[in-house]
């Protein structure tokens, strides 16, 4: 392979990345007791900035939100605590792709709004999709609170 080939060979490759935004992959920590998605971990991120928007507020902190939220999940909560959270996670993953049915990155105003007001009735009840909400808002708040 010449120099040229190689040279448009890594423009394609660089072209192919920059409009295919899907093919790129996230870094997805892991965990001791449970497995996530990437999807998943996105949803959970976005929910975290809906929850409390950072905006350009310049706050460092050490570890990304929802990698914060799921350190906590996975070290701190019981079996039977962090079970309901992740049940919960589920249903919420259902309920987006069911009834938004957009990647939260395209939510306009109205939709973010729908969605908390959901998510707020559902504190309400008793159930994994409260109990995921309740310790989402909670964890969101306590780290921005503490950094």
């Amino acid at each position: 392979m010449n120099r040229r080939q190689a040279i448009s060979a890594i423009a394609l490759g660089t072209a192919a990345i920059t409009f295919f935004p899907q093919c790129q992959s996230i870094t997805v920590p892991t965990f001791d007791n449970f497995t996530v998605e990437p999807r998943a971990y996105q949803l959970l991120t976005h929910l975290a900035d809906v929850i409390l928007p950072k905006g350009d507020l310049p706050i460092e902190t050490i570890e990304p939100t929802a990698e914060y939220i799921l350190n906590v999940i996975d070290a701190c909560y019981t079996p039977e605590d962090r079970q309901k959270f992740l049940d919960g996670w589920a249903a919420y993953q259902t309920y987006v792709k069911e009834e938004v049915q957009k990647k939260p990155k395209k939510w306009d105003a109205a939709q973010t709004e729908t969605v908390l007001e959901k998510l707020e009735l559902m504190l309400e009840e008793d159930s994994a999709f409260a109990e995921f909400y309740k310790s989402t808002k909670s964890l969101t708040r306590k780290q921005f609170t503490t950094s």
